[in-house]
């Protein structure tokens, strides 16, 4: 009797592991306040209860040392419903003196009270049968505590699923049961355990409390109109809070569980109700009579909300969700928005809804849809996106894509630029999409693929030029060199190899050396590559320097690396420029077309400069891309019309005039023979000078050769033309000045003839 008076109090506890309580009740207390509790609500009709982080200053506030575990709850959007999952999780604390479970908590679990350190007295008032203590429920296990005093277990059995049920550490610990039944189990469970029960510690209690009584009716109720079926109840005993459950059989064995008695919405059919009074501290638990509840088919007049349906449709298919604020559009739209509410009614088959139900639907929908049309989204984030995406784009170079893609993306951005402030969320998201689809879409043009050597790196540190040129637009922007390379046949570019970059971009000089990364160690391998980061970025007009050079394999028979591209790069990972065998002979073609086109035509003989002109107008029809031979070989057809040109003579030296013929009659034979003599001699200087002259040219033609394979060796050399254009003349005749002298000494040898035919006549 005693110590049943000192559990007047109600108390109700979150607790660490229980789940799923189905009894449900309200704990009469010594307060209502329940505020150190944080609720959250579940779909399946139930609250979770948690001891909010300053649990222990508020029970100080409203001036309790006790838990008190609640039965129900109402978040005010949900309803009420019970709160059947608990949580007892607490800060160590030297507050909390006791902790009473209401009616709904049938069970403990391990180590739940190992932070309460001033806990005296904990109470479990469940009724009903099993009541489970775990294997290892520790009684402030954690500090070794002493404090509990008095456990308090009102079930009418015990399930114990070990032989350890609990840690008694406490030795002064007493449990107060309802039988001796309960009392045996608990003593012979523990019997065998670390932290045996002695049944002196265990008391049975005298059962005071008289059974509550009470009926239920459910007479002249309206299905829906409010909120559920609520029967009313006569209470003859007691003074528990009374819960109701729904069957679907008359012996209440089977509940219905696709809803509870208070939901808003039941199917059509037969239902049965009954109603349980939880326990108190005066009063035993106690079941009613049982209540038959049929739920009709209700008729409805629909036209209303069929039209707020039809005008929703219509603006979601006209519309784009974009447009307008998220939250407004969910509101109306979203599996759970106010147009799928509205067609669950209208939808419905079984007359489940009342006209009441109905109507509401309907001016929810049209509201809803009001609020949204003037709520349209902003659309700063989606322009700043739009400018940036265009941004982007405009930094894409067109020399790396295909003409046909890169159009494309011209298009997309010309579009974007289009808009005005006024344009919709959804269209500024589109135009973007658009550009970036363009640029996803983009097609690079077939790269220039690495081809043979054009330099070799030597070893012993020797630096070797890999391109030296002045930037043009075109290389402008390039923030990075690739080097690509393979290796000689005797060498390989293993851990222990490496090749030094050095690039001076208008005096600014970048360096790096690469180590090797050939792990295989294959001698000969081919198609390594390096970056080399340059410190600044080539600006049009920036002069550009690129060497190499390696310390690896002093061993190596000859040289080390062999050079087959260079690429230059931008910070898009565009290349702007790439080098290579062909690019090369591609630009020493150009260079001999510059040069040709420098050479007058009214210098040469018509059909010598036909020949030039044809070898110039193939070689520019010639393709950028195209293959190396066909590049050489354009180069050697304009060479070979350059060294072909014939110089166009002068008919007046090489025709005799009346005017100047001497006269046979005054000219003494002597002067003949002198004439006869100072043309030999004249012949035979002209001979020989012009035999000098052919062996000048033909040294020169050697230089020239041996310049024009020097130059050709750099990325940007020019073919030795000029030199070739003072070779001799066409069909290698002797040079055409010397064919002019041999033409006037032809010329005084006739006038000799005449003179000495004239004396002889005489």
């Amino acid at each position: 009797m005693k110590k049943l008076k000192v559990v007047k109090r109600v108390l109700s506890v979150l607790l660490t592991g229980l789940i799923g309580l189905n009894s449900i009740g309200l704990l009469a207390t010594a307060t209502d306040d329940f505020s150190y509790f944080s609720y959250g609500y579940n779909l399946n009709n139930y609250y979770i209860a948690t001891l909010k982080e300053d649990y222990v200053t508020i029970m100080q506030n409203i001036g309790t040392t006790e838990i008190v575990y609640p039965e129900e709850y109402d978040d005010g959007v949900n309803g009420k419903a019970p709160v059947n999952f608990f949580q007892l999780i607490s800060a160590d604390d030297n507050y909390v003196t006791a902790i009473k479970f209401n009616s709904n908590c049938n069970g403990a679990s391990t180590g739940m009270f190992g932070r309460f350190k001033a806990l005296k007295k904990v109470e479990f008032t469940y009724t009903g049968l099993d009541f489970t203590l775990p294997g290892n429920m520790a009684w402030n296990r954690r500090y070794e505590s002493d404090s509990i005093e008095e456990l308090y277990i009102y079930a009418s059995s015990v399930n114990i699923t070990s032989n350890a049920v609990f840690r008694a550490m406490n030795t002064n610990l007493k449990v107060y049961v309802t039988s001796e039944e309960v009392k045996n189990t608990i003593v012979t469970k523990t019997a065998e355990g670390s932290y045996p029960i002695s049944a002196d510690q265990v008391i049975v209690m005298a059962n005071e409390k008289q059974e509550s009584e009470f009926t239920i009716s459910c007479d002249n109720i309206n299905y829906g109109t409010e909120g559920g079926l609520k029967p009313q109840t006569n209470i003859i005993a007691g003074d528990g809070e009374i819960t109701y459950k729904l069957y679907s059989d008359e012996a209440c064995e089977n509940e219905y569980k696709g809803y509870s008695y208070s939901s808003a919405l039941l199917p059509i059919g037969t239902y049965y109700i009954k109603g349980y009074m939880a326990a108190t501290d005066n009063y035993k638990m106690s079941e009613s009579n049982v209540v038959k509840v049929e739920v009709l088919r209700n008729f409805v007049n629909s036209k209303a909300l069929a039209s707020a349906i039809e005008k929703a449709e219509k603006l979601y298919n006209e519309s784009n969700k974009d447009d307008y604020q998220a939250e407004a559009w969910n509101n109306v739209f979203s599996t759970t928005g106010t147009l799928q509410k509205a067609k669950s009614i209208y939808n419905d088959t079984e007359g489940l809804y009342n006209q009441s139900q109905v109507d509401t639907a309907a001016e929810n929908l049209n509201t809803s849809l009001e609020v949204l049309k003037n709520l349209l989204a902003d659309t700063t984030a989606s322009r700043a996106a739009l400018e940036e995406a265009i941004k982007k784009a405009e930094a894409i170079l067109p020399g790396n894509y295909t003409d046909e893609s890169y159009t494309k993306l011209t298009e997309a951005i010309a579009n974007a630029k289009l808009l005005d402030q006024n344009a919709l969320n959804s269209v500024l998201i589109a135009a973007k999409n658009n550009i970036d689809t363009a640029i996803s879409g983009l097609t690079e043009k077939e790269k220039e693929p690495a081809g043979e050597p054009f330099a070799i790196i030597n070893k012993n540190a020797v630096e070797t030029t890999l391109g030296g040129f002045t930037a043009d637009e075109a290389v402008a922007g390039a923030t990075k060199i690739k080097i690509t390379f393979d290796c000689a046949d005797d060498v390989s570019f293993n851990q222990y190899a490496s090749i030094e970059a050095k690039a001076s971009i208008a005096g600014v000089e970048s360096y790096m050396k690469f180590a090797g990364t050939d792990s295989s160690q294959t001698a000969g391998a081919k198609g390594f590559t390096i970056e080399l980061p340059l410190t600044n970025a080539i600006n049009s007009g920036d002069d550009v320097k690129l060497v190499a050079y390696t310390w690896a394999w002093a061993n190596a028979n000859d040289y080390v690396y062999a050079v087959t591209k260079v690429e230059y790069i931008n910070a898009v990972g565009q290349v702007v420029k790439a080098v290579t065998d062909r690019t090369i002979a591609l630009d020493e073609l150009k260079a001999a077309i510059a040069e040709a086109e420098k050479i007058e035509a009214s210098d040469y003989t018509e059909d010598s400069y036909a020949a030039l002109t044809e070898a110039l107008t193939a070689a520019k029809e010639l393709p950028e891309d195209s293959e190396k031979a066909d590049i050489e070989a354009a180069k050697t057809a304009i060479e070979t019309a350059v060294a072909g040109l014939v110089e166009k003579t002068d008919d007046s030296s090489s025709e005799p005039s009346s005017e100047s013929t001497p006269d046979s009659e005054s000219t003494p034979d002597s002067e003949s023979s002198s004439d006869t003599d100072a043309d030999s001699s004249s012949k035979t200087e002209d001979e020989s000078s012009s035999k000098t002259d052919d062996s000048s040219s033909k040294t020169d033609d050697s230089s020239n050769d041996i310049t024009s394979k020097t130059d050709s060796a750099g990325s940007d050399s020019k073919a030795g033309t000029t030199g070739i254009a003072n070779n001799s003349g066409a069909g290698g005749t002797s040079n055409p000045n010397t064919g002019a002298a041999s033409a006037a000494a032809a010329g005084i040898i006739l006038l000799s003839a005449i003179g000495v035919i004239a004396s002889r006549k005489k």
